[in-house]
């Protein structure tokens, strides 16, 4: 192995990558996830992907690499190469020392790297994966010495996650009898998410709460449960994980035997009957897997990264509020109002929803129903868009949304009139407008009467003429939305005149 002379030079190539939600990747058995190929080098063109393998051999550890290879089959390139893992602000966790390799026409295992899964889904989690994100950066310096244009890459990989919440009463809790299930049929919002419940006392008098789910494109489960006191805590009976093929396993035991919930029914049972909470999480593939921008010469420092002590001291104590204030909306501590769904309820403090919502203030502030029955009724919004919206009330936080839950999230936000998280869904639409969801986006920006996203939405349109108004999809949206489509038509029609006559003008 040999190191480069000079330590601190500029890499030729700097590779990133980001795998958003990875605590739900399924993979096992050495099986990987990849990148997209980046094709790198003006004159001396190579090709480069990364791997990772979630679930690695024996131990199950973690374990990513880079590969290359030559475009030029006549031609190898002499490089040395070191990988990375990062945490949120850029600082390194994890490395490898530099190692030559020799990039030759067929792929080339340039570089890999083992990371013990323990240290990066339990021990380290804060650091590893902040925002459930795994960070990994690749560099790759020439070593012949020639003046090469430093370019970066930077390449996200997102793991589509579903969430779904249920509340159950457990009746005549105090005759259950050792080793009987009660059984419950559990739906939501569609037909291909049923699930069975069955809730029971095991031989040591434990009580036992497993599902078992039913849908077809289901990789991963994260199943959590919680025992409802009669205060309207939220009592934690901890997390179970579960691979695609042991789904019919996922099982967590409450905290309590039956015997304590029995002597102490007074804090646990509503007129004996055990209240439970369920979430459950789960993942059916990927949203999106591509290679987000490019980038030549090199790189600048982001200032971002290079604070001073008082404004690190700033964004400390600004962390340190929002998780304080996301945890008295996870704990439910001194709630005093309920958010109702037809299948479950969110516990949440009046004064944080006026703080945050003139909707909400409205309600709370006169003698309507919800201030006097202490219950806000939503029957229009799904029940993990309701979690989501509450979780950014109270934190400010946006995680995990790809375009199809802002999609769901923006007409919530009108709906209460919260700005900033409306603002915030209208970027994410507007980043990640495609020919697939351009339609919707429209029709979305019409009926809310938002001018700024349907202007971002028809300048795409316009932008890609060919593929959008061809598309199937346009034909489809023209039969139902007639006046929108043939406004978006006019103005296409306007803009394209307006071209013409300025043209017209300069030449004479």
């Amino acid at each position: 192995m040999l190191r480069s002379s000079n330590v601190e030079s500029e890499p030729w190539l700097t590779f990133f990558w980001n795998i958003q939600n990875f605590s739900y990747c399924w993979q096992k058995n050495d099986e990987c996830i990849h990148t997209p190929s980046f094709k790198a080098g003006l004159t001396e063109k190579t090709t480069w992907k990364y791997a990772l393998s979630p679930r690695e051999g024996i131990t199950k550890d973690i374990r990513y690499c880079m590969f290359g290879k030559c475009a030029d089959g006549s031609r190898s390139i002499d490089v040395e190469i070191d990988l990375a893992l990062l945490a949120e602000d850029g600082s390194i966790l994890q490395t490898t020392p530099r190692e030559r390799k020799i990039i030759r026409k067929d792929w080339v295992w340039a570089s890999s790297k083992f990371v013990k899964r323990d240290e990066v889904m339990k021990t380290k989690r804060n650091r590893y994966l902040s925002r459930d994100t795994l960070r990994i950066r690749c560099r790759v310096w020439k070593v012949d010495g020639k003046t090469v244009t430093p370019a970066t890459f930077y390449a996200t990989t997102i793991l589509r996650i579903t969430t779904r919440y249920f509340h159950c009463d457990v009746e005549r809790f105090g005759a259950l009898q050792s080793n009987h299930d009660v059984i419950y049929v559990l739906s939501s919002e569609s037909e291909d998410e049923k699930a069975i419940l069955k809730v029971g006392v095991n031989r040591e008098d434990k009580v036992t709460i497993s599902i078992n789910f039913f849908c077809k494109l289901m990789k991963f489960l994260v199943f959590q449960s919680f025992v409802v006191d009669t205060n309207d805590r939220k009592i934690d009976c901890g997390k179970s994980e579960i691979l695609r093929d042991n789904f019919r396993n996922a099982t967590c035991t409450v905290p309590f035997d039956k015997k304590y919930l029995m002597d102490n029914k007074n804090s646990y049972l509503k007129n004996d009957a055990l209240s439970l909470f369920l979430e459950c999480s789960w993942c059916d593939g990927f949203f999106c897997c591509g290679i987000e921008r490019i980038s030549f010469g090199r790189r600048h420092i982001d200032n971002d990264l290079c604070l001073s002590n008082s404004n690190e001291d700033q964004m400390d104590s600004a962390a340190d509020l929002k998780k304080d204030m996301g945890f008295l909306y996870t704990e439910g501590i001194f709630t005093d109002v309920k958010l109702c769904t037809p299948t479950t309820s969110f516990r949440a403090h009046k004064a944080i929803l006026s703080a945050r919502s003139p909707v909400f203030r409205a309600m709370f502030a006169t003698d309507m129903k919800e201030k006097i029955e202490k219950r806000v009724y939503i029957t229009d919004l799904e029940d993990d868009i309701i979690h989501k919206m509450l979780r950014y009330v109270y934190s400010n936080a946006l995680e995990g949304v790809h375009w199809e839950k802002a999609f769901k999230l923006y007409p919530a936000a009108d709906k209460y009139q919260i700005m900033a998280l409306k603002r915030k869904c209208s970027a994410l639409l507007k980043s990640s407008l495609c020919l697939n969801n351009v339609c919707e986006i429209l029709s979305l920006a019409d009926l809310h009467a938002d001018e700024d996203l349907k202007k971002a939405v028809q300048d795409y349109a316009f932008t890609n003429e060919m593929d959008v108004f061809a598309s199937n999809k346009w034909t489809d949206f023209m039969k139902n939305n007639v006046t929108l489509a043939a406004e978006t038509m006019v103005l296409k029609w306007k803009r394209k005149t307006d071209k013409v006559m300025l043209k017209v003008n300069s030449v004479k």
